[in-house]
């Protein structure tokens, strides 16, 4: 439809015409969205386990280091016993 309006206001076609436009503009971006919502899902799943992952190495890297601290102070505690 060609935009014509007779004086000022635009008619009613233009307008339900903008409004339908605007509406399926609306339906396009949920459909979008919606279609676009497992793959973020996924990306947020594998970014978890990533997190998770690096979380747990790094628990098991204190408790190596803590271990290690321990055994260095029972040996420097033996140390100043023998002086």
């Amino acid at each position: 439809m060609a935009e014509q309006s007779h004086g000022i206001e635009p008619d009613a076609e233009i307008i339900e015409e903008r409004q339908a436009k605007r509406l399926l503009e609306l339906v396009d971006l949920r459909v979008r969205g919606s279609l676009a919502f497992p793959d973020e899902l996924d990306f947020l799943r594998q970014a978890w386990a990533e997190l998770y992952f690096e979380n747990s190495a790094l628990r098991y890297q204190i408790d190596q280091l803590t271990e290690r601290v321990s055994r260095l102070e029972r040996r420097i505690e033996k140390q100043g016993r023998k002086q």
